[in-house]
């Protein structure tokens, strides 16, 4: 098999497999399954996030993400996550007693 023989078949297996391999946590080389270095809305496949947001992680809207667009979506994606969780553990607040006993 040839290396692009190769990447077609891996890109096949991912768009078939659709939502199973498709989750929140790919890495760019599962998700750029042909290895042009972008990922085309097909490659995206059943990654619901990226297609729900696919505009705007396009930014010079050629239509295809690249990986520099999908770096940059991903670390604000998980400093949002972070700042959910960090706001979900905060269920209680802090107040100081400023009340005094004379």
């Amino acid at each position: 098999m040839t290396p692009a023989s190769i990447r077609a078949a891996v890109a096949a297996a991912v768009l078939a497999a659709g939502p199973v391999l498709a989750t929140d946590h790919m890495s760019w080389d599962q998700l750029d399954a042909d290895g042009d270095g972008r990922v085309s809305r097909e490659e995206a496949g059943g990654h619901e996030r990226l297609a729900a947001e696919w505009d705007a992680i396009d930014t010079d809207g050629d239509g295809t993400i690249s990986q520099a667009e999908y770096e940059v979506w991903r670390s604000a994606d998980h400093a949002q996550d972070a700042e959910r969780e960090a706001d979900d553990g905060d269920d209680h607040e802090h107040h100081e007693d400023t009340t005094r006993e004379e």
